[in-house]
């Protein structure tokens, strides 16, 4: 091997670069014994996920607006609240017709969560004596944003 740099022209390098010369080192001349090492884990088989591909066009911003019309014009009854099942029904029939191909559950979330930000609402599970699951979306005014 050639090297150029002056401080590495008494430096030897094995050609397969693997950091041990061919003096017939193991595992053991560096303390470890091949009974100790544990086994190779299992592999866990290849998912085929089916996704998009190709990314959808939507203006979150007029989505954003249209549903916080349906939650600032709907009044519901005295702490009801909105269902986030009925806000996500009612979107295709205000937003725009080119939008509503694109718009999807996950999308009108992301923009619940980004309108509970930015309005202050509280967004609670419905059912309060059953487990969590986070299937009907409860979305109030919070006292602060009323006010």
């Amino acid at each position: 091997m050639n090297y150029t740099a002056p401080d590495l022209e008494g430096a030897m390098m094995d050609h397969d670069d693997t950091g041990f010369d061919d003096a017939g080192e193991s595992c053991e001349d560096y303390g470890f014994n091949a009974d100790d090492l544990i086994d190779e884990p299992n592999k866990v088989a290849k998912i085929q996920i089916n996704f998009d591909r190709v990314a959808r066009q939507l203006d979150v911003k007029k989505l954003k607006e249209c549903m916080w019309g349906q939650l600032s014009l709907d009044e519901p009854e005295p702490d009801a609240g909105h269902k986030f099942s009925e806000i996500v029904s009612e979107v295709p029939k205000v937003i725009p017709a080119d939008m509503s191909s694109n718009v999807s559950v996950p999308y009108c979330f992301i923009c619940l969560l980004h309108l509970a930000n930015e309005k202050n609402l509280t967004i609670t599970d419905q059912r309060e004596n059953e487990v969590n699951d986070l299937s009907e979306l409860t979305i109030s005014l919070s006292e602060m944003a009323v006010a």
